[in-house]
């Protein structure tokens, strides 16, 4: 089993993640109308809005906005996290090895950083962290909630938390499964 606390780099893809979510996720902005897909949004669609959402995400991001390769490659990190969280390693696995491939890295301070800098430099470190996924795979997991999508990490001791946030996503089936079960007995 997996540590319960997960590394801050292994957070900025769980953040990546979170860029698309269903419309009942918790958001730490409001959307703008240029995010808005069928289902849900998408906040790598409008390059300011990529950054404004991992910033409010608490993510450390490069100035200005990714470019629209700097986004394609953010979307394939986000479907290889998304993928592992839904169960699909195989997925998870062939995102990487396309993401990691071309990424060009040095050494400092003991530690491997992508040699590239502003956006592609972070996206090029986020690639390299999907290799430091795999053991945390038991704990990412995405919502119950199908309205919400939100990804999260399971902290729980005995790996049983199933909602991003109990009282939010859970609170809100909990009612709607009331009003279906009140509906039902009138009728």
């Amino acid at each position: 089993m997996s540590s319960l606390r997960a590394p801050v780099a292994l957070e900025a893809l769980v953040a990546v993640a979170n860029t698309r979510h269903g419309p009942e996720a918790k958001r730490p902005l409001a959307p703008g109308p240029a995010v808005r897909i069928a289902g849900g949004l998408d906040r790598l669609r409008d390059p300011r809005e990529a950054a404004r959402f991992l910033e409010a995400l608490g993510v450390a991001v490069p100035p200005g906005a990714p470019a629209p390769e700097d986004r394609r490659r953010l979307k394939m990190v986000r479907d290889a996290v998304r993928a592992l969280a839904e169960g699909d390693e195989g997925g998870h696995r062939r995102r990487t090895h396309r993401l990691v491939g071309p990424v060009t890295l040095r050494i400092e301070s003991g530690r491997l950083r992508a040699a590239a800098g502003g956006w592609p430099g972070f996206v090029d470190g986020l690639a390299v962290t999907l290799l430091e996924l795999l053991p945390h795979a038991d704990r990412l997991k995405v919502c119950e909630n199908p309205a919400c999508g939100w990804v999260f990490i399971d902290r729980t001791r005995n790996s049983s938390q199933v909602w991003c946030r109990d009282q939010l996503c859970a609170d809100r089936l909990r009612i709607r499964r009331h009003r279906r079960a009140s509906r039902t007995k009138r009728h």
